[in-house]
């Protein structure tokens, strides 16, 4: 019902307990029966490797029960996964094979149970920060390492996000490129991206491509693991582990439990970057619209500026207008004239204009356009004005020398 539902973190805790009662009970075929349907559920999901831990299980128990039947058609159903083949190339030859890499004991099983019921923790979280730090914990518990890093890959290089060392406080650290972090052999990280290969050291001074590595000698670690992330086919990232107290630390077991839990982080770091991503957008996006926002008030205090400075120079342009333009008195004191009308000076300054001069008992009107409007214009027709009136007075009373 929970699987239904789209419950799923609470259908995978229902199956860890159905599993668990019907061992405890020793109802093998009830647990096998679990351990199938659990299986189903997280191919289901596309998390496979979990899925096939579940199937080989479910395979055993059959076979301890006694449903050959059963076995066979899981092993057509899932070739891949439960012929790996022993000496005979029976089925139980090949489910002893197939459990030895869990542990011929199955109390590996129950482990495998607890670390998935862990993985829940960071499963559910989607703030990259707080996400890493659960899951670099995690893994160093189960892994049983005395340091624990989490590197991951971006476009152009590898950087340590996150690490564990015994005797100390967690660290978040901050995308520290692997070159420079004097705490792991970048060495054997880069030979794992690069060959997309896993590399267990059981006493890293002593076997393997790394004993001459300058962090391997200077730091003598006992035993080492590195191993991929890997998500939809592409490296995500890599787990690097040291164990300096032991020898052969990283069993075969562990390294089964450990490439599990980093198929299932796969997923959540995946949506966890996305998140990041977003987060990075909008604060970009954000800065931009502040800058602008910034620009935008600079310019209006600006403009602001420029429109009084405008203004009053506009304000200067009206008063000289008015004061050139015919007074009343004077439009009064010429004999003879009726004035039909007359013109008020406009609120907005601009060229037109008009005049009407009395020298000498003579009358010269003046009617001027100068085309558009504003402080040039204004200024051009105070210009224009001034001379009509200059040259009135100087006696020029031709038309054509005028």
């Amino acid at each position: 019902m929970a699987r239904i539902s789209g419950k799923e973190l609470e259908a995978m805790e229902l199956y860890r307990q159905a599993i668990a009662q019907a061992k405890e009970s020793g109802f093998t075929q009830n647990e096998a029966l679990a351990n199938e349907l659990a299986a189903q559920f997280y191919f289901h999901k596309g998390w496979d490797e979990i899925g096939q831990v579940y199937i080989r299980e479910a395979a055993y128990n059959y076979q301890k029960w006694g449903a050959q039947a059963k076995v066979q058609q899981l092993e057509t159903k899932y070739p891949k996964i439960l012929r790996r083949g022993g000496p005979s190339g029976s089925s139980m030859d090949s489910f002893q094979t197939v459990n030895s890499s869990t542990g011929s004991s199955r109390g590996s099983s129950l482990d495998l149970f607890t670390v998935m019921k862990a993985s829940e923790a960071f499963s559910s979280e989607i703030i990259l920060s707080k996400m890493l730090e659960k899951l670099i914990q995690i893994l160093q518990e189960n892994a049983g390492a005395s340091k624990a890093f989490l590197i991951l890959k971006t476009e152009h290089q590898l950087t340590v996000e996150a690490a564990v060392v015994s005797g100390e406080e967690r660290m978040n650290l901050q995308s520290i490129p692997v070159e420079e972090c004097d705490e792991i052999s970048s060495a054997i990280v880069n030979y794992v991206a690069k060959t997309q290969s896993d590399v267990v050291l059981n006493n890293a001074t002593r076997e393997g491509l790394f004993t001459q590595d300058p962090y391997i000698l200077k730091h003598q670690p006992k035993s080492v693991l590195c191993t991929r992330i890997r998500h939809q086919g592409k490296l995500t990232g890599i787990l690097y582990f040291e164990n300096n107290l032991t020898t052969d630390a990283f069993t075969s077991d562990r390294l089964e439990v450990l490439q599990i839990l980093a198929s299932q982080a796969a997923i959540s770091l995946e949506n966890a970057l996305l998140y990041r991503t977003l987060e990075q957008k909008v604060e970009e996006r954000t800065a931009e619209l502040a800058q602008a926002n910034a620009e935008i008030t600079i310019l209006n205090e600006r403009l602001k500026a420029d429109n009084l400075r405008m203004t009053a120079e506009l304000d200067v342009t009206r008063r000289l207008q008015q004061m050139i333009l015919p007074k009343h008195a004077e439009l009064n004191a010429i004999s003879g004239l009726d004035i039909a009308g007359f013109m008020e000076p406009a609120e907005e300054v601009g060229g037109d204009y008009y005049d009407v001069l009395q020298y000498q008992d003579r009358v010269k009107i003046g009617i001027g356009d100068v085309t558009g409007h504003g402080l040039e214009s204004g200024v051009l027709m105070i210009m224009a004005q001034t001379v009509v009136r200059s040259l009135f007075e100087g006696n020029f009373t031709n038309p054509r020398n005028f």
